[in-house]
C-alpha cells in the first residue's frame, strides 16, 4: 500500500533541516503522519507523557515500539521509519 507521502531533505542555512511531507514541514509533522497511517493498518498508535510515541503492532505478541516525538535529525527520523519497517509496518515512500 502506498501512502503517498515524499519526503524532501535541504539543508538550509547552518545546518536546519526541513521535512516536506504531505501536510506538514517538520519532523514532528511527518511523526504525527506516520502514527496516522499506522493506525489505519491496524497499529495502536499513542503519546506517553515523557514525549515518545509507543507504537503497538497488530500482532499482540510483538513488542511495542518506542519513538521519539520529534527525532533529533533526519537520521533519527530515518532509523525510526527502519525499525518500523522491520516490524512490519507499511511506511511507504519513506526512505530508509
Amino acid at each position: 500500500m502506498d501512502i503517498g507521502i515524499i519526503v524532501v531533505f535541504s539543508v538550509i542555512g547552518e545546518g536546519v533541516i526541513i521535512v516536506g511531507g504531505r501536510r506538514g514541514s517538520s519532523l514532528k509533522t511527518a511523526m504525527r503522519e506516520i502514527a496516522e497511517d499506522l493506525r489505519r493498518q491496524g497499529w495502536k498508535a499513542s503519546l506517553s507523557k515523557g514525549g515518545h510515541w509507543r507504537f503497538c503492532p497488530p500482532d499482540k505478541l510483538q513488542s511495542p515500539l518506542f519513538m521519539p516525538q520529534t527525532p533529533s535529525d533526519y537520521r533519527g527520523f530515518l532509523n525510526a521509519v527502519s525499525q518500523l519497517r522491520a516490524a512490519g509496518a507499511d511506511v511507504g515512500s519513506f526512505k530508509s
